[in-house]
């Protein structure tokens, strides 16, 4: 058997692997460069611990929108789940009849307005007849009893026209009372707010005081937390006020207003505290449930980094760690924040060890980084210079 002879594209192969290894100016490929980074160092300090303790939002306003007047309810114009404003039209009782009663009065009003004026014109003349009258008595041309009942007939006319008057605002009384009636057969919003309850469906009777709707004002909430009675001096006098961390929401909030109840929990030994919390995005509910970080005014050490650091997914919160010029994923548990700085748990991180705080977004596990803030390794060229 003839023996097989060796490729010649294999032997060509070799020799550049060997020349290339010859030349120390030149590397293999080992993969996709360095992702440039900003890196910062994990900090120990000592700060005021801060104590979590548990609660719920609760809503601010809660108004059980009630019909002011009995009827027949001919048009809905909100629904369960619908954002309003302050003043908008939830439904409409039927106003037939109050809108008869309205014509009529009108009607009455507009004539007793044309009796007013007749009246008016009436005293107008009786008021130039005396006056005349009283002209002439002075030049001796008509009798003193001439001018007397010239002033009865004056007075008789002031009277016809002030009860012609008191009858024209009557009417508009009445026109306004109506259409006070027919108002109230309009169901509206007290305050912006989210309905989350209705009690009435069209074509059913509505009796007068009958809720009608329930609505929530969502532009405020309240996070009610229990706190230890121990800790309670020094939430008081927080100048820092309290973070309401809502985890469904993914939302940390910063409020100055707390308030301690002045009655608490003589069992537990915890207060009530009302902490304010804005909610113009409208993503804070009643009904979730929050963790309160409150000062205790005891110092304690602490594990730091900086807030940039901090990503988060599904399974939880975690830093890029700087291990050996590469990115390591390092999982841990964020307490709370001061400043630009977060205190957090973790068994893997300690002081001195660098995190990634700018170009974290990009990065994955184990890939190559370079700080950008630190000076470029020299290349092959210059290092044999």
């Amino acid at each position: 058997m003839t023996p097989t002879r060796p490729r010649r594209s294999g032997l060509i192969g070799f020799a550049l692997l060997a020349l290339l290894g010859a030349c120390p100016g030149v590397a293999l490929a080992q993969g996709p460069p360095a992702a440039r980074v900003r890196l910062d160092a994990v900090q120990s300090q000592t700060l005021e611990r801060q104590r979590q303790v548990t609660g719920e939002l609760r809503a601010v306003r809660r108004s059980r929108v009630a019909a002011e007047h009995q009827g027949l309810i001919v048009a809905l114009e909100a629904d369960v789940g619908d954002v309003v404003r302050a003043g908008a039209v939830l439904a409409r009782l039927d106003d037939t009849l109050l809108r008869v009663d309205l014509d009529r009065s009108r009607a009455e009003r507009d004539a007793m307005a044309a009796k007013v004026e007749e009246f008016s014109a009436r005293v107008d003349k009786a008021r130039r007849d005396v006056a005349r009258l009283e002209s002439a008595t002075g030049k001796g041309g008509v009798s003193l009893t001439e001018l007397e009942d010239a002033r009865l007939d004056l007075k008789a006319e002031e009277a016809l026209a002030a009860v012609a008057g008191a009858d024209l605002a009557s009417s508009e009384a009445r026109v306004r009372f109506i259409e006070a009636e027919i108002a109230k057969l309009t169901i509206r919003a007290p305050f912006d707010g989210s309905i989350v309850r209705k009690g009435v469906e069209l074509g059913e009777w509505v009796g007068e005081g009958g809720e009608a709707f329930e609505l929530l004002d969502t532009s405020v909430v309240d996070a009610w937390l229990d706190v230890p009675q121990m800790y309670i001096g020094a939430v008081a006098s927080a100048e820092a006020g309290v973070r309401i961390m809502v985890e469904a929401a993914d939302r940390e909030v910063d409020s100055t207003d707390v308030v301690v109840i002045a009655e608490g929990d003589a069992l537990g030994r915890t207060f009530p505290v009302r902490v304010r919390l804005r909610n113009d995005a409208g993503d804070l509910r009643p009904g979730m449930s929050v963790t309160g970080l409150v000062p205790t005014g005891e110092p304690s050490t602490v594990l730091t980094v900086h807030k940039d650091a901090i990503l988060r997914d599904d399974a939880g919160t975690y830093v890029y760690a700087d291990m050996g010029a590469k990115a390591i994923p390092v999982r841990l548990r964020r307490l709370w924040a001061v400043e630009d700085r977060v205190v957090v748990e973790s068994n893997t991180l300690a002081p001195g060890m660098r995190v990634v705080v700018e170009g974290n977004e990009r990065l994955f596990p184990t890939q190559a980084i370079q700080d950008v803030a630190a000076p470029a390794p020299a290349s092959g060229a210059e290092r044999e210079g």
